[in-house]
């Protein structure tokens, strides 16, 4: 249900929504890519690519998170976050010993 509220949006208000915020909703990329900019990268990795693959990554887990069955309690939330981090950390730290 709490996902409802944020995800469901209403048709009425979707106009209002997209007048207000739209820029940021419809193009959250722009609003990424200045703080990724930013990140320091290992010596020849292709900054579009890394950033592809990490916004594939949380966008994987937006996709979830909304078409979830299962209620949303604090452990069911820590345990999402848990593996969102985790799979971030492997972007981050790489999955080769």
């Amino acid at each position: 249900m709490v996902r409802e509220v944020f995800y469901a949006t209403p048709n009425e208000l979707k106009e209002a929504i997209e007048e207000k915020y739209g820029p940021m909703i419809t193009d959250k990329y722009k609003v990424w890519w200045p703080l990724f900019e930013k990140v320091p990268l290992k010596e020849g990795i292709n900054r579009g690519q890394a950033f592809e693959l990490t916004m594939i990554t949380l966008d994987h887990f937006e996709s979830t998170f909304i078409t979830d069955e299962e209620d949303i309690d604090e452990n069911y939330f820590q345990d999402f976050l848990d593996k969102m981090n985790s799979f971030l950390n492997m972007i981050r730290y790489g999955i080769q010993q």
